[in-house]
């Protein structure tokens, strides 16, 4: 978003989003480094593609998150989650929506017409 230093900045400051609140998962994953992975991660702040995939298809760490939604959902209406990758955030969008919780996933791939009413509907 163009004036704003990341789009989380942005839905703040157009009343999309309250401030911001992290959770720690209590699993770690499991995921293996290479040390060429690890340099990455450390001296250009990048998650190779590798390990996010990693991530995205470990089902104990996507159980973990589910949980943290179930009990997220109790105590806030909306809830805002950054995945893995497209294909992450559409797996878990789809669960949670087999849970009985509505969820979008929006990414690049999302048509502008589609990103705006969801956008909307969380506003």
């Amino acid at each position: 978003m163009e004036g704003y230093a990341n789009p989380i900045h942005y839905l703040q400051s157009e009343g999309y989003l309250a401030k911001t609140e992290f959770y720690t998962l209590g699993h770690t994953g499991n995921v293996q480094l290479t040390q060429s992975e690890i340099n990455a991660i450390q001296n250009e702040f990048d998650i190779p593609e590798k390990v996010l995939v990693q991530l995205g298809k470990n089902e104990i760490r996507n159980i973990e998150i589910l949980k943290k939604f179930r009990d997220l959902i109790t105590r806030h209406r909306r809830i805002m989650f950054f995945a893995a990758s497209v294909e992450h955030s559409e797996m878990i969008a789809f669960l949670l929506r087999a849970m009985g919780i509505e969820a979008y996933s929006v990414s690049g791939k999302t048509s502008s017409s589609e990103r705006n009413r969801v956008i909307q509907s969380f506003k």
